[in-house]
């Protein structure tokens, strides 16, 4: 299978819905690379010697986004070895500026935008044992890194349900060899 994959997988959602797990989980099973929005962050808190917690790592989106749509995926596509594309799973897509972005940058590639969903309470308890605390998810929401996400569902080519995500990829991962 690995060398089958010929797209590139965008996966998109909301705090807590199960982005990074299916991430790993698809490039682990075609063997290709991975990287997330949340990884540039991290470097970029890394960097100037702030602590990665949620607070922070939005600040630092929103200036990444302040400073441009392009930059932020270029240091993105950077953690991939792009250029050129090559198939990978990018994970983190909570704008659609940024499908747009990495659909631009995958070239040729096909990309294949994944949008996982989570009912409010299941993504409650996934937050707070992550973060170690109750979290609120409708302050989570109220931020604008949170604020696109409705739009994205849309835009999607593929809407998973949280808790249903093990059972479409098991059955449904040969379908993205024929991508």
């Amino acid at each position: 299978m690995a060398s089958r994959l010929n797209a590139v997988v965008c996966i998109g959602g909301a705090a807590g819905s199960g982005k990074s797990a299916l991430a790993r989980q698809i490039a682990l099973a075609f063997s290709v690379p991975l990287a997330a929005y949340s990884d540039v962050l991290r470097g970029d808190a890394c960097s100037l010697g702030i602590e990665p917690n949620r607070s922070n790592l939005q600040a630092l989106g929103l200036r990444r986004i302040e400073e441009g749509w392009s930059s932020f995926t270029t240091a993105l596509t950077a953690r991939l070895g792009w250029p050129p594309p090559c198939p990978a799973v990018i994970e983190g897509i909570r704008h659609p500026e940024a499908l747009d972005h990495c659909r631009a940058a995958a070239g040729a590639l096909r990309v294949l935008f994944i949008c996982l969903d989570v009912d409010s309470l299941i993504r409650d308890d996934r937050l707070a044992s992550r973060d170690g605390d109750r979290v609120d998810s409708a302050i989570i929401d109220s931020h604008a890194v949170e604020s696109a996400i409705p739009s994205l569902a849309a835009r999607a080519d593929l809407v998973l349900q949280y808790g249903r995500v093990e059972e479409w990829l098991d059955r449904s991962i040969y379908l993205l060899t024929d991508i």
